[in-house]
């Protein structure tokens, strides 16, 4: 054994002499070196480009750094294999001590030897010039480092793949078609790969669509549906009734199923020919979270996907995934079983499109609002019972949780406070009260950079939309978590007041929220004076709300998973390692 692979190792000594003795192997890779930095060096010159566009000049280098590699593993594939047999050398050889597998087994370990000290080059050139990309603002600087990465793993591949296809077409047909075969090749399939993307769209960005477009078939369907996303959503949303009957209706079922139905096979085109783009695989296996870091196939419909609420998942939009819509599974469910869902939203989509009806609105008020007894306030001669009550407004509280300044305050505030699940709703709320003076500047940063400029800016107006989005932030947030059960719940429902505490110039007062139909102001004699206060009608639209059914609108299925590119690159090699030594090994003279 030990002399068998000595004889072996000495042939392939000799074969990196022939090698080096032609000017074309160690040229070609000092001009591929700098080519390779100009072209990775070129997305820095645009720095003033958008990130979807400079996301784009990422695949030039990626063709030219693989254009480069197939030229070279033809070379050096016809050199080892073919042009050792055509000059006789072969057979000088086979004169030797030495069996013909070991002449094969050794010109294909020195083949993948070089194909990896050329991948070693193409990656220290990648490396060096890839560090100015570090330092522009809209290049993800985790995507630089896994193209970095990624440019060894796809460019080794590239080389031992087209090298061998190489090989057994210089041996099956000759060197010129050989020469020819996998260039021609390469540009065709590299192109198509990569604007495979226009042919299609993602599934999720395509039922969006014509989710956002139901409007145009029914305008009432459209108001009884709202759609939002939750963190625990990779990428999907759920999509619940916004009528009282908490019920989606018959047209509005058999519209979204069609739609689903429409959009199943949107993706298929760039699913089929993604297999045949390596930039794109190499965008998606040395990403992270698998995500394209090239966009190659996230280009359509983000903007469909953006319309829907709170979408945590518009980064991981990509044609690579199939969807499915499944009926009431996965939102946080009561002592009834019945699925929890945010009130004031499906309010407000009501609201919209019947203002010829009753509005129906989630009020606030002072627990002191009605009181029978003499107040404070009472001692002025004009007393603004604005401040004793009023309703929220859906607008501003959506503005505000969107708002990733305010996301953030609230997820240091629960890292810092909630590493406990056993906190009570008393207990969080008053931690949000003592709180309250760390997080508002977020809050009033959104409301005075605002397009839609918050119309309420009294402070006690703004305390209270602080509460409501703290408890619907946590709803979006901890849908999984008991958490959320401990403070929305009470006796197990979610149709009860929020009592919160307000600092009202200086005086520290309880509020509730919820559970109020109408408020009017009236007057009364208290203690022979007449005062203002509040008559409070008693209702049923509290913060939260149940749903009988919904759907959601979900990731089912990766067609192009991380380790299946692994293991499609390894098949392949395996099989043409196997094809050229066999072929090779079988040539007789």
């Amino acid at each position: 054994m030990l002399k068998y692979m000595k004889t072996t190792f000495n042939f392939m000594k000799f074969l990196n002499i022939m090698v080096f003795s032609k000017w074309f192997t160690y040229v070609f890779v000092i001009i591929s070196f700098f080519i390779t930095m100009f072209f990775v060096l070129m997305p820095y010159l645009f720095s003033n480009s958008d990130s979807y566009r400079a996301s784009l000049l990422m695949i030039v280098p990626v063709m030219f750094i693989l254009l480069l590699t197939i030229i070279y593993a033809i070379y050096m594939s016809v050199l080892l294999f073919r042009d050792t047999e055509n000059n006789g050398l072969d057979l000088v050889i086979a004169a030797k001590p030495i069996e013909r597998m070991q002449i094969v087994i050794a010109k294909y370990i020195y083949f993948i030897i070089f194909a990896f000290v050329w991948a070693i080059v193409i990656y220290i050139a990648t490396s060096i010039a890839s560090i100015p990309l570090r330092n522009v603002d809209y290049f993800n600087l985790e995507n630089v480092e896994y193209f970095v990465h990624g440019s060894f793993a796809v460019v080794l591949f590239a080389f031992v793949f087209f090298g061998l296809i190489t090989a057994l077409i210089a041996k099956k047909i000759n060197k010129a078609v050989a020469y020819l075969f996998s260039v021609v090749i390469f540009l065709p399939l590299f192109f198509i790969g990569t604007v495979a993307p226009t042919f299609s769209r993602p599934q999720i960005s395509s039922f969006t669509s014509e989710y956002n477009n139901l409007g145009g078939e029914s305008a009432i369907d459209a108001a009884n549906l709202f759609a939002y996303s939750t963190s625990d959503q990779e990428d999907g949303y759920y999509i619940v009734p916004t009528n009282s009957e908490g019920s989606l209706t018959q047209s509005s079922r058999d519209f979204l199923n069609r739609a689903f139905q429409n959009t199943k096979t949107s993706p298929v085109g760039t699913q089929v020919l993604s297999w045949i783009d390596i930039p794109y695989q190499m965008g998606i296996h040395f990403a992270a979270n698998g995500r394209d870091f090239f966009m190659s196939g996230n280009a359509l419909g983000l903007g469909d996907v953006r319309s829907i609420f709170n979408n945590f998942g518009t980064e991981n939009v990509s044609t690579r995934y199939n969807y499915h819509l499944v009926a009431n599974e996965g939102l946080v469910t009561d002592s009834s079983n019945k699925s929890v869902v945010m009130n004031l939203p499906l309010l407000s989509s009501q609201n919209s499109l019947f203002r010829d009806q009753t509005q129906r609105n989630i009020f606030y008020a002072w627990e002191n609002a009605e009181s029978d007894s003499t107040l404070t306030d009472d001692s002025f001669s004009f007393i603004n019972t604005s401040n004793y009550y009023g309703t929220l407004d859906w607008r501003s509280i959506s503005e505000l949780i969107q708002n990733d300044d305010v996301k953030a305050a609230f997820k240091k505030f629960n890292d810092k406070y909630l590493t406990g699940e056993n906190l009570t709703s008393r207990q969080y709320l008053d931690t949000l009260f003592a709180e309250y003076d760390s997080i508002i500047p977020d809050f009033l940063n959104v409301i005075n950079n605002s397009f839609t400029q918050v119309t309420d800016r009294y402070l006690m107006q703004l305390q209270i939309q602080y509460y409501v989005v703290a408890l619907y932030y946590l709803y979006l947030n901890y849908q999984n978590n008991s958490l959320l059960k401990n403070v929305i719940f009470e006796n197990g429902l979610v149709n009860h007041q929020f009592e919160v505490k307000v600092n009202y110039n200086g005086e520290t007062r309880n509020y509730k929220i919820g559970g109020y139909s109408n408020a009017t102001q009236v007057q009364q004699t208290v203690n022979n004076k007449t005062v203002n206060r509040v008559q409070l009608t008693a209702g049923d639209d509290f913060l939260f709300s149940t749903v009988n059914n919904y759907y959601k609108f979900e990731r089912a299925l990766d067609t192009q998973p991380q380790y299946s590119v692994g293991i499609y690159w390894t098949i392949i090699i395996v099989a043409l390692s196997a094809a050229v030594i066999y072929i090779y090994y079988r040539r007789e003279y």
